[in-house]
């Protein structure tokens, strides 16, 4: 399930580990992603910049392109 990563790295899991993938597996379905909880940052330069609320270079926004091109089938 979800999780958040600390100034250090290190991951905390707030609902538990692997959860998602448990589930997958048990529905016969693949894992879409695991998206980490993050705190949203709004740059105050530019608060309506991004059309999503991760910009894309960060990791979250790397993940959110990544699960959506491969939805659309994009990545193939």
């Amino acid at each position: 399930m979800s999780y958040f990563e600390d100034a250090t790295g290190e991951k905390h899991f707030l609902f538990g580990q692997d959860g998602g993938a448990r589930l997958a597996e048990h529905l016969q379905t693949k894992l879409l992603a695991q998206i980490q909880i993050s705190p949203f940052v709004q740059e105050p330069a530019a608060p309506f910049a991004h059309t999503s609320i991760y910009p894309p270079e960060t990791n979250n926004g790397i993940l959110f392109t990544e699960l959506a091109a491969y939805i659309t089938g994009l990545n193939e």
